[in-house]
């Protein structure tokens, strides 16, 4: 079954709408973070169980285009 951890809408996005735009998702292994990585070029690392934010990767000089996480959460790969 499916669970609902978080949600995104107009109070939790940048201030450009483009930055809500998520492009890929993933879990780590173990199931305690998540990565997103959106039209903004960031990828952003979650703890699963509280939703809050871990890490930002990417700015303006380093787009990234897909994340993965390490089965323990530990270590992101990026391209």
């Amino acid at each position: 079954a499916a669970r609902l951890l978080f949600t995104l809408d107009g109070d939790g996005c940048g201030p450009e709408r483009s930055s809500c735009e998520v492009w890929s998702a993933g879990y780590s292994g173990n199931g305690s973070r998540i990565v997103t990585v959106g039209a903004d070029g960031q990828a952003i690392v979650w703890d699963a169980d509280s939703g809050e934010e871990v890490r930002r990767l990417g700015d303006e000089n380093v787009r990234i285009d897909s994340a993965a996480l390490s089965s323990d959460g530990a270590q992101i790969v990026t391209a």
